[in-house]
């Protein structure tokens, strides 16, 4: 039994995790909390934590917390040692002996204390963006294959590539139908020097387990927000069977234009350039900083439906002749320097039938 006295005005608790070196248990787990002046009461009741890496590579040692606030903790775990049976049977045959050979088997069962050696609590998530925020975007699955080998190395992954139209993502969920795996999963975009070759961005793990009494998956994978045409996710299979992608979902932050106004302005969005010519901007936000800081009210303004802008000027920045832009007077340049070729061209030969 293990009690733990909260810091006074400490948060909320919504998790405690166990931390504990051993491989390969189970044990039940009941928890009792208490008000500084209240009495003991259970909170929860013979919560099984579990190590399954003889069987599947997975480990439960979180409890979630009902809502609440709690000065004391105490947790009792079921019986402070167990028995572990070996994997390995020593067979023994016996020869020599009148009634015939004898065979023995046997098998080692040790007995281990259950070692703790701490307790972590957490607090409940706090959103990073609230939820208008946030937008969700499906994504085109070009393609999928296994990759069995790569630059003359033997591979065992699956490759999938998504087409995300330079959309700001930081998230990706996917679908699949399959079951009871855990899969290791890199995150890579296109290089900017060789958008052939990709790079890596980061790395994250997918898992779906369904078993007795236990339902868990994660099929999210997070990596810094970015911006690009595709993104390819390679799937660790190993020796197992590969995982069918079915369908996947990128979201990402909302983009808002925050700046200062005053009543009845009228603002426009000009907006005509390549991509690679856009630089970020160096604008003086601290005011905005401030005011958001302050909790100044804002508003939100919706936009009108685009249309032509009259002033804008496709040859801005392009000096040219202002006759260059005529195009009668353009074609009969260009008639007029192909007959001079075709003259040159003419005399030359002349020349070498001449010399001939």
């Amino acid at each position: 039994v293990y009690t733990v006295e909260l810091p006074k005005d400490s948060p909320q608790i919504s998790k405690m995790r166990i931390h504990t070196p051993l491989r390969n248990f189970e044990k039940t787990v009941s928890v009792h909390a208490k008000k500084r002046e209240g009495e003991w009461f259970l909170l929860i009741d013979e919560f099984l934590i579990h190590d399954r890496e003889a069987f599947v590579d997975f480990r439960r040692t979180d409890i979630d917390f009902p809502g609440g606030d709690y000065d004391q903790i105490r947790i009792q775990l079921e019986n402070a040692t167990d028995e572990q049976q070996s994997d390995l049977r020593r067979i023994t045959e016996t020869l020599g002996v009148a009634s015939g050979p004898q065979v023995t088997e046997s098998t080692t069962i040790k007995t281990r204390n259950f070692r703790v050696d701490k307790f972590t609590f957490f607090t409940p998530k706090q959103p990073r963006l609230p939820e208008r925020g946030i937008v969700k975007y499906p994504l085109e699955i070009i393609s999928q294959k296994q990759i069995v080998e790569n630059e003359g190395e033997k591979k065992k992954e699956t490759e999938i590539i998504l087409e995300t139209g330079t959309i700001p993502i930081n998230q990706l969920a996917l679908r699949t139908a399959g079951s009871n795996f855990s899969r290791k999963v890199r995150i890579e975009i296109p290089r900017k020097d060789d958008p052939e070759k990709w790079r890596e961005i980061n790395q994250d793990t997918i898992h779906r387990y369904d078993l007795a009494g236990l339902k868990e998956e994660k099929l999210s994978l997070r990596f810094p927000e970015t911006q690009v045409e595709q993104i390819r996710l390679i799937i660790e299979n190993g020796d197992n069977r590969p995982i069918q992608v079915e369908s996947t979902k990128g979201s990402g932050p909302l983009v808002e234009l925050v700046f200062l106004t005053e009543p009845n302005d009228s603002w426009q969005i000009a907006y005509h350039a390549p991509a690679i010519e856009l630089q970020k901007p160096d604008y003086d936000t601290a005011v905005l900083q401030r005011a958001e800081r302050e909790g100044i009210a804002r508003e939100t303004i919706a936009m009108s439906n685009p249309r032509p802008n009259p002033d804008f000027d496709k040859r801005a920045g392009i000096d040219l002749p202002p006759w260059f832009a005529t195009k009668w007077i353009l074609h009969t340049l260009i008639a007029f320097v192909v007959g001079i070729l075709i003259w040159v061209l003419y005399g030359a030969a002349r020349k070498i039938e001449a010399v001939e």
